[in-house]
């Protein structure tokens, strides 16, 4: 039956505060999370959303609020949130569409954007979170060398924002999560099988991580290959930029799906990598997943031990490992 509103003449009720069981959502989440026993629940923000025009002066509240919400509740259920600031995702690969417009990571200024927002993510919601990922597996398979040297330049800044403004007071820690998926020679016996698998280890992953967890800049093996091609596109950093970056961790982050094959010899043009030389492939006795992954569960304490090898013994966290399953599923098992 309908009821009908009388509007009374000078009463004013104060608006009331959003509360955080106005959001149903989190409650079944949040159940499920606990009927699983997880310890840890790992999940990246939308800066788009957040910051739709890109600046923390116009942040949209309600998302804030949604995500406060989310974590003080986790936190409250005992289950530790580990939460991104950025992953590429479509559209504009997460990022606010007036800065996807304005060159995306080409454009230095991106940087700077991205550590203003992380600094409004720390203090709304680093009462709750103490595990931070600044960015969460960007892809070196489709990055252009301008582009990654503006990210890790924005990774580092976000890290020395957190380490001088918010570690003293909220004693969290915060990374990068790099994707590591384990390259091994076709031949473990052909010396130039293992060079091509060197080779691609740094480009896949050292490109990334060396700077911040190494030497402080590019992989020497990534700059020898690029200048014997006269390829002189990778930068230089800055000793002010190297500084910035070497050191810019608090734990080795990474996420590991799959290894495949390499071999020095072109065979089959379709999976040949002229840039790098380099003949990928998969061995057929391996176990495919429904998109043809190769499941190959010995890659990952391999990639794990080239890690301690280049990187010393550091505090190490897989955050995503093993394959997709079939989407159609209704009982995913």
């Amino acid at each position: 039956h309908s009821k009908r509103l009388i509007k009374v003449d000078g009463v004013v009720t104060k608006k009331r505060s959003a509360y955080c069981a106005d959001f149903a959502a989190i409650r079944s989440q949040i159940s499920l999370l606990r009927d699983t026993h997880v310890s840890h629940f790992h999940f990246s923000l939308d800066w788009a959303l957040v910051l739709p025009v890109g600046d923390p002066s116009q942040a949209n509240r309600t998302v804030l609020h949604y995500y406060r919400c989310l974590v003080s509740e986790l936190a409250r259920a005992n289950i530790t949130p580990v939460v991104a600031l950025w992953q590429p995702v479509a559209p504009h690969q997460g990022l606010p569409g007036p800065l996807a417009q304005r060159g995306a990571w080409e454009n230095p200024h991106t940087a700077l954007a991205f550590a203003e927002y992380a600094r409004l993510c720390f203090s709304d919601l680093g009462q709750y979170v103490k595990f931070w990922i600044t960015m969460n597996q960007p892809s070196t398979r489709n990055m252009t060398y301008s582009a990654a040297h503006n990210l890790l330049r924005a990774h580092a800044l976000a890290w020395r924002m957190y380490d001088e403004h918010f570690r003293p007071s909220q004693k969290g820690r915060i990374s990068i999560a790099l994707q590591a998926d384990w390259i091994e020679p076709a031949c473990p016996f052909s010396q130039k099988d293992k060079e091509v698998a060197e080779r691609i280890l740094e480009f896949d992953f050292g490109w990334l991580a060396e700077p911040i967890f190494g030497s402080g800049g590019y992989p020497r093996a990534m700059r020898d290959w690029l200048a014997q091609r006269n390829n002189f596109l990778l930068p230089f950093f800055t000793e002010e930029e190297r500084k910035l970056i070497q050191g810019s961790f608090d734990f080795l982050a990474l996420s590991h799906y799959t290894t495949i094959l390499v071999d020095w010899e072109k065979e089959d043009p379709g999976k040949y990598n002229d840039y790098l030389a380099v003949q990928e492939m998969t061995d057929i006795t391996w176990l495919n997943s429904p998109s043809q992954v190769a499941v190959v569960p010995w890659g990952l304490r391999k990639v794990l031990n080239w890690m301690k090898f280049k990187y010393g013994d550091l505090p190490t966290y897989i955050i995503a490992n093993g394959i997709d399953d079939d989407p159609q599923a209704a009982q995913d098992k």
